[in-house]
Formats: C-alpha cells, sequence, structure tokens
C-alpha cells in the first residue's frame, strides 16, 4: 500500500487535522472552565457539618441526575421568589442554594453535562487524528511541531 497522496485529499487531510485540533482545543477550553461552586450539592441545602450526604457534580455520570438538580433549584428558587411577592417584598436576598446563586449551579452542571458528552466525541476525534496523521508528509509534521512551539 501507498502513502503517496493526491495534492487534492493530501489538503483535505490537513484541514481536517486542523479541525480537530480546534475541536478538541474547544473541548478543553469547555473543560477548563472553572466551577462557580465548591461542587458539593446537598439536597436539603446545607453544607451538614461532617456529613457526606451530598452529591459531588464533578464526579456525576448521569446526565438525568444533573437535570434534576437542576430543576429542583428551579422549583426552590420559583417558590422563593413567589414567597417574597406574597410578602409584597420589591427588593429582597438573592437565592441561593448551599451559598451560591442559581446561576453558578447552572453553570457547573452544564460544564458537567459538556464534559459527559465530550468524552466520546474526543475518542473519537484521537482515533480520526491518529489515523490521518499517518498520511501526513514529514515537512507538514514538521511544521506542526513548530507552530506548537512558541516563543
Amino acid at each position: 500500500m501507498t502513502k503517496e497522496l493526491s495534492v487534492n485529499t493530501t489538503s483535505k487531510v490537513r484541514k481536517t487535522l486542523k479541525d480537530i485540533k480546534k475541536r478538541l482545543d474547544e473541548m478543553t477550553v469547555a473543560k477548563d472552565a472553572g466551577p462557580r461552586t465548591n461542587g458539593m450539592f446537598h439536597w436539603n441545602g446545607r453544607e451538614d457539618q461532617g456529613q457526606t450526604n451530598g452529591i459531588s457534580i464533578p464526579k456525576i455520570t448521569s446526565v438525568a441526575l444533573l437535570i434534576s438538580i437542576l430543576g429542583f433549584l428551579l422549583t426552590r428558587k420559583e417558590e422563593y421568589d413567589k414567597a417574597a411577592n406574597i410578602l409584597d417584598m420589591d427588593t429582597f436576598p438573592v437565592f441561593q442554594w448551599s451559598k451560591y446563586p442559581i446561576d453558578a449551579w447552572e453553570h457547573d452542571i452544564k460544564v458537567r453535562i459538556n464534559i459527559i458528552g465530550h468524552s466520546t466525541e474526543i475518542e473519537k476525534l484521537i482515533k480520526l487524528r491518529d489515523e490521518l496523521s499517518k498520511y501526513v508528509s514529514e515537512e507538514d509534521r514538521v511544521e506542526s511541531l513548530l507552530s506548537q512551539f512558541k516563543m
């Protein structure tokens, strides 16, 4: 089997490898988006002293559980806002759960869902990248290495 490719195919391989690198970089940035909470969710809203009945958001692998947690928080916020309205309060403290506002929990849950969803995509992209890399010329490999070195 020959590894010589047409100019058109070589160009497609280069472009695809660049697209794969860009997508992997984007997923890394999404994964590294810092948490806005301490990551421990407690159904009762309190961090119980010395007890470990909380759920670590970064360790959850079930998207359904993450959706349930956000749904739970949205319901609590809705009840909180409704109570403030019944009390005729125009201004009142922002709703918080375990010391964090709902948008912080939403952010952390979205990041975790992205990470779960990305894991299969990352595997596929890495496999494709490795296969396509076999068809890249030595000159292209050197150029790619040099582009990674920035001073």
